[in-house]
């Protein structure tokens, strides 16, 4: 059989026809006009401002979780968003803006000195010296231990700009080796009276 060309399709159905032209008409206002929506909204100080706040509120929930890169990216994505509306729109909402953009600023400056505090404990515990376990030479009673319990450090010594955060960390860590300590001494003297 012989196909029918477009146009004698049209005749014979015009109805389909029509549906199809309009679809295609509708695909092309909507191609045409989707930019345009995107555009308007994109450019509404309001919106940018509410994407700065909700950013900025995902980077303080990162913060809580302890999760500094992605809070600080959160955080600076939010004062480039900031940045922007006091460019592009500086008479709109000035003290809300300028109020934002200083707690977001304020969140930044927290989360780099938390990084760097956390950086600076990583440091300071590979400078720590190390406690070498060695039993009593004599039955006494148990004392501090002395210069000989610990490991020569050699030229490193720990800075003192140490923050206090890390002091406490380092005397908690050695509390728990001279707890240990003593709780083996304490086992070896009940082995030696068993004996």
């Amino acid at each position: 059989m012989e196909r029918k060309s477009t146009c004698q399709q049209l005749i014979i159905a015009p109805r389909h026809c029509t549906k199809r032209i309009n679809s295609i008409f509708l695909a092309g206002l909507l191609f045409l006009l989707l930019p345009f929506g995107l555009w308007a909204q994109g450019d509404d100080p309001s919106e940018v401002f509410l994407n700065a706040y909700l950013s900025a509120q995902q980077g303080q929930k990162l913060e809580h979780e302890n999760r500094f890169k992605t809070a600080l990216a959160k955080y600076r994505f939010a004062g480039s968003l900031i940045e922007e509306l006091r460019k592009s729109h500086p008479d709109w909402q000035p003290a809300i803006v300028e109020y934002r953009g200083r707690k977001i600023s304020e969140g930044i400056l927290r989360i780099q000195e938390r990084m760097s505090r956390q950086n600076d404990l990583a440091a300071d515990a590979k400078r720590l010296p190390e406690i070498v376990p060695s039993l009593p030479e004599t039955e006494g009673t148990w004392s501090e231990p002395g210069p000989e319990a610990v490991a020569p450090q050699g030229a490193e010594t720990i800075t003192q700009g140490s923050s206090d955060a890390a002091i406490k960390e380092a005397t908690k860590k050695l509390r728990g080796k001279v707890d240990q300590l003593q709780g083996a001494l304490e086992k070896s003297r009940s082995d030696l009276e068993t004996a």
